[in-house]
């Protein structure tokens, strides 16, 4: 193809009009890929914006291809780089990329993505494309946003890819309702399931999960922690779709952490931190202010769980510190957690527990007392069964140990405790596997996937 028709400057953004002569282009790549790679392409499509008809696009091709092995793929870097097509790393999990284009004037015509074939990230560039090929409205709305951002940021692609990711992620659920039936969804919580007593997933955990997901197996799990304290405890575990924290008051972007949907409080929060700080509690409360998250509370007036709390999450950019009880009710706020006495927070635990989600427990590793209060909307299971509908799936298998993993536990298919969880989950789950320690939910996963294979 005509250089002047195809490849960009990096880092520059042009939208030109769609132009047929790409899809002859993309082919003439995909028959040069399919020729190096044999049979261990499993298949070799062209994707993304150039792939859509009737929108306007960057003039770059996107290929995806499709391997049983991602890693596969570097045995073949000699004879791709003959053909100009270079290796260029990982820039998600999961994936490598190559490039074509022309280096010294650092323009790429080319993105060819390596991922695993009929996997969650192929089945999604496929969706996507498919989808957006179909409904012409839907379409036309992305083509909008791509123009504005493109008039905006032409010389920011990092902008402009940024402001896209909203309406992509949307436009990939809706695509996925329609591609992902008869397909099971499995949650698990974190602390005290997939998370051994070291409050890490395992070596084991780690290595099971990443090969059934790259298999194309839907798995996320649902915690009580926030994104930033979940994504490190969880280092090296890939989770191909959403996660839930904050126990269900948030679902969060996989791979950045963005907000997706979240539960606040109302004017409500004033009163119930009144009433905390009229009990001499003095709790963390959880807000967004000015549109960034923070965990706010009152210097001098923490508990010794709380200061244990703190000192375990030095250099958090959310910590928030102020001098008084008034400076709390700064922001959107979404969750409150008090560690304190047990007689000072059970009196709390039952004037709140009907109007509001709450959790009295024990913490199992510091052996504190805890009280969660959050939104009466805010659940783990509301939030599971966001992601049942947004991926089209039939099933959910849940896995848990606590009294706050009750309401998920309540509306899967199958439910699963660990051999350490308390007796009121073992009386209502499905079954009883092995212990977070002994990597129960990797374990059973595994089992269940030999089986299906059978």
């Amino acid at each position: 193809m005509d250089n002047k028709i195809l490849g960009l400057k990096r880092g520059t953004v042009q939208l030109e009009k769609h132009n047929p002569a790409w899809e002859i282009d993309a082919k003439n790549v995909i028959d040069k890929l399919k020729a190096i790679l044999g049979n261990a392409a499993k298949d070799v499509q062209h994707i993304g914006s150039t792939a859509i008809r009737n929108i306007y696009a960057k003039p770059i091709i996107d290929i995806v291809v499709g391997l049983e092995n991602v890693n596969d793929i570097l045995k073949y870097k000699p004879e791709l780089e003959n053909e100009e097509i270079i290796y260029r790393g990982s820039r998600q999990p999961g994936q490598l990329l190559f490039v074509k284009g022309n280096f010294e004037q650092d323009t790429r015509t080319h993105h060819i993505h390596i991922v695993k074939y009929n996997g969650f990230q192929w089945n999604s560039y496929i969706a996507f494309r498919d989808y957006l090929n179909v409904n012409q409205e839907t379409a036309k709305k992305y083509e909008t946003l791509k123009l504005e951002l493109a008039a905006e940021y032409p010389t920011d692609r990092v902008a402009y890819t940024d402001g896209k990711k909203a309406l992509i992620m949307k436009i990939t659920e809706e695509a996925n309702k329609n591609f992902r039936q008869n397909h099971t969804l499995y949650v698990s919580d974190l602390d005290g399931t997939l998370l051994n007593s070291s409050q890490r997933t395992s070596e084991y955990t780690n290595t099971v999960i990443n090969r059934l997901v790259e298999k194309g197996m839907l798995f996320s799990y649902a915690t009580a922690r926030s994104y930033q304290t979940a994504s490190k405890v969880t280092y090296g575990l890939l989770a191909e779709i959403p996660l839930i924290v904050y126990n269900g008051v948030m679902i969060v972007n996989n791979r950045d952490g963005a907000v997706i949907s979240k539960t606040s409080f109302g004017n409500e929060a004033e009163n119930i931190l009144n009433e905390l700080v009229k009990c001499d509690i003095y709790p963390l409360v959880y807000s967004f202010i000015d549109g960034v998250e923070k965990y706010s509370f009152v210097e001098g007036k923490c508990s010794e769980g709380m200061k244990e709390f703190l000192a375990a999450r030095k250099n958090d950019a959310r910590e928030n510190c102020v001098q008084k009880a008034g400076d709390l009710f700064a922001g959107e706020i979404f969750y409150f957690t008090c560690i304190d006495e047990a007689a000072k927070l059970f009196p709390l635990y039952e004037k709140y527990c009907n109007n509001y989600t709450c959790f009295y427990q024990e913490d199992i590793y510091t052996k504190r007392q805890w009280l969660e209060i959050m939104p009466k909307a805010a659940a783990k299971a509301n939030a599971i069964m966001r992601l049942k509908e947004i991926y089209g799936c039939d099933r959910v298998v849940v896995f848990g140990d606590g009294k706050n993993d009750i309401s998920m536990f309540e509306i899967a298919d199958e439910s699963y405790a660990v051999a350490n969880a308390v007796q009121e989950l073992k009386e209502i789950a499905t079954g009883v596997i092995e212990s977070n320690d002994d990597d129960g939910v990797a374990k059973w996963l595994e089992r269940e996937d030999a089986r299906r294979n059978k």
